[in-house]
């Protein structure tokens, strides 16, 4: 299913590019004239996530899986999904992939001795994602870039004003606007969340209530679960909800710990660093 949703979605912007709509696309999600990989999902962000999930699972699966057993499956599906990460056109998918990433690397190193293969396998797990990469920051730069209407796309999604200076680029229709507008997208997050620790004080065991920053800023949501719990519950919230992120990973790794020499087992350690 995986495999399908990001290859339909790959399909769909490619068309697209050509001029035929055949659905699973956002239009307007950075821009007015901007497009975004959708699928079946409402929010591209949503998408990103999943497809940072289902590449994680394949990673697991192949690193556990016994030599020779569907290696190129899991391989060519991790493949395709980290290839349609970017054409979310969104940060928090690129962040699930190297959070989960580096959590699979520090389990395979700590428990290396069980792995049979773990050299080879994390070799080519390397070469895949080497592959991805180049692709993204060459070819697929350029596609997304144009359909987007975002130069440099890939760059300056993660650059605030601030720490980097306005480049004037020539794009139809929008001159360097958009990427100015770019930065300005991390640039409004950083500013909101500073001004959230800066109100938090005023409440800061038990919060101001439910989306009541509605007077700071727009219906009072402040770009991240984890600043929303600090300043609406306060400490308090917070920590329940740390909490709540803690556990989604500690039961099903300790799961994995428990039965780890049954091949099954790989499904708990894959949920476990799916909700990392």
């Amino acid at each position: 299913l995986g495999i399908a949703q990001a290859l339909y979605c790959l399909t769909a912007l490619i068309l697209y590019y050509f001029g035929y709509v055949i659905g699973g696309l956002q239009i307007g999600h950075l821009s007015e004239a901007s497009v975004a990989i959708e699928g079946t999902f409402w929010e591209a962000n949503l998408l990103g996530a999943y497809l940072a999930l289902i590449a994680l699972f394949f990673t697991v699966r192949y690193v556990l899986a016994p030599e020779g057993q569907r290696g190129g499956t899991y391989l060519l599906g991790l493949f395709i999904t980290s290839l349609a990460l970017p054409l979310t056109v969104t940060r928090s998918a690129a962040l699930a992939l190297a959070l989960g990433m580096s959590a699979t690397a520090l389990i395979v190193c700590a428990y290396r001795r069980e792995i049979h293969g773990w050299r080879r396998k994390a070799g080519r797990i390397v070469v895949v994602l080497g592959c991805v990469l180049l692709l993204t920051v060459t070819v697929m730069n350029a596609l997304v870039s144009t359909i987007s209407r975002y130069p440099n796309l890939l760059l300056e999604r993660w650059i605030p004003i601030s720490l980097a200076p306005a480049i004037e680029v020539d794009v139809p229709t929008t001159g360097g606007a958009v990427t100015q507008a770019s930065r300005g997208s991390m640039e409004g997050r950083l500013d909101a969340w500073w001004r959230a620790m800066e109100y938090w004080w005023e409440r800061p065991i038990f919060g101001h209530g439910t989306l009541a920053g509605g007077n700071v800023i727009r219906e009072g949501w402040w770009y991240s679960s984890l600043v929303q719990a600090l300043y609406d519950t306060g400490l308090l919230g917070f920590l329940v909800l740390l909490w709540i992120h803690v556990g989604a990973v500690f039961y099903p790794v300790r799961a994995w710990l428990r039965t780890r020499r049954n091949p099954m087992s790989a499904k708990f350690l894959g949920f476990g660093l799916g909700n990392a």
